[in-house]
């Protein structure tokens, strides 16, 4: 029997292989150059590739005063530990600012482990707060480098590298990307 890499997530009565994306490349920007993922997965997702159009409706449904992104904001403010927040890197200050208020400081943000553009939702499954130098610039690079090789409106099977599902906050303690 082959070795398996990566790790296993059970769907259903059955148990699918996740693989490991060991580093990712920015290739522009302040923080060029290659990280190491260690707890990203690439998994496959049905997309159905959304016009410029219904992108910006759905943004701008999630961005809006008490919409998805305000929301979940709320959720993750009491489901996160300080722990979890200093783990991402908030520092002490910033986490129980957080943990008061629900707004996260400006070096983090709201990411859809779908991107909205492979008609991911405004759900709260598919959200996460996310730290955003290295590891939102790394994934959205990512998914944006792989999404751009579809026409609008086609629907197509696709893996995109996203944070492990059922996660509130990323990074989370030592799974963060960091510099090769």
């Amino acid at each position: 029997m082959a070795k398996l890499k990566g790790v296993l997530k059970k769907v259903g009565n059955d148990w699918w292989q996740l693989p490991r994306l060991r580093r990712l490349e920015l290739k522009s920007g302040k923080s060029k150059g290659i990280y190491n993922t260690p707890a990203l997965r690439r998994e496959r997702v049905r997309a159905r590739i959304r016009t410029p159009q219904e992108a910006d409706q759905a943004r701008r449904a999630f961005e809006k005063s008490g919409g998805p992104r305000d929301k979940f904001s709320m959720m993750a403010k009491e489901k996160a530990s300080i722990t979890e927040l200093q783990a991402m890197g908030m520092t002490d200050e910033q986490a129980v600012l957080f943990k008061r208020t629900g707004k996260y400081p400006t070096d983090f943000q709201v990411h859809h482990r779908v991107p909205i553009k492979a008609g991911g939702s405004n759900d709260m499954d598919n959200l996460v707060l996310i730290k955003n130098d290295p590891d939102h610039k790394l994934i959205t690079a990512q998914q944006q480098s792989i999404l751009r090789r579809y026409p609008s409106g086609t629907f197509t099977d696709v893996e995109l590298p996203k944070t492990p599902q059922g996660t509130t906050t990323w990074p989370q303690s030592g799974q963060g990307a960091y510099m090769r």
